[in-house]
């Protein structure tokens, strides 16, 4: 034996979510709907006294709905014996605070729509303030990164031009050992004078080579050996 009315709503008070419940006895009549249930936790999340309107005209009780959507939905669900479930919806009146709630209407025997409502007021207001947070990270990230990139790049151009300022002298240097060890190797022949010489063209030579690979352009000259001459 299925419940009556009566024992369908006593089971429906213990529910942690707002449910009401609308006669529709004519679905071409918005006029005809009337609530006929609410249960407690309704109160609770429309923060007002839902459960004192019922025996009300719906439209009466919320006057903020005529012209809406909401008539011809509880129509249609009595129609097609159809659940819908609606996005956001934001209500508000004299009597009920203005509020965002996630809506789902649903089929009972007898012209029956029960309404089931949740509060979504604060969850989308912090979801708004995650986004904003998000948003402003990114931006915050990204002007960082565009400073970073600015910074070296700046990096960058002093060290080619310093590079290319270094180039001559170490040509010069280099040049400089070379004839050092000619005018050795010609005089004396000194083998711990060139053994020194040997170590400063090696040390010259990557000198050399480091200035060529900060600058664009310019290739990577060989280094120089002890055995090579300028």
């Amino acid at each position: 034996m299925q419940p009556t009315r009566d024992q369908l709503f006593a089971l429906c008070d213990d529910l942690s979510v707002g449910l009401s419940v609308v006669h529709v006895p004519d679905p071409d009549d918005p006029e005809s709907m009337r609530i006929v249930y609410a249960n407690p936790a309704a109160s609770r999340v429309a923060e007002t006294d839902i459960r004192g309107v019922v025996g009300c005209l719906f439209l009466e009780a919320f006057p903020g709905l005529r012209g809406s959507q909401f008539p011809e939905l509880y129509a249609r669900v009595v129609r097609e014996q159809t659940i819908i479930s609606l996005p956001d919806i934001v209500y508000g009146d004299d009597i009920v605070p203005e509020a965002a709630f996630a809506v789902r209407l649903y089929p009972l025997p007898g012209s029956l729509v029960a309404g089931e409502y949740v509060n979504v007021t604060q969850q989308r207001q912090a979801e708004r303030k995650l986004h904003a947070l998000n948003t402003a990270l990114v931006e915050l990230v990204s002007q960082r990164t565009a400073s970073l990139e600015a910074s070296t790049r700046k990096l960058e151009r002093v060290e080619h031009a310093a590079a290319h300022e270094l180039q001559g002298p170490v040509w010069t240097i280099i040049g400089y050992l070379g004839v050092i060890r000619e005018s050795v190797s010609q005089l004396s022949g000194d083998a711990e004078i060139l053994k020194m010489l040997d170590r400063a063209e090696i040390a010259a030579g990557q000198l050399r080579s480091r200035i060529a690979s900060l600058t664009s352009g310019v290739g990577a000259l060989p280094n120089m050996s002890p055995t090579q001459r300028s």
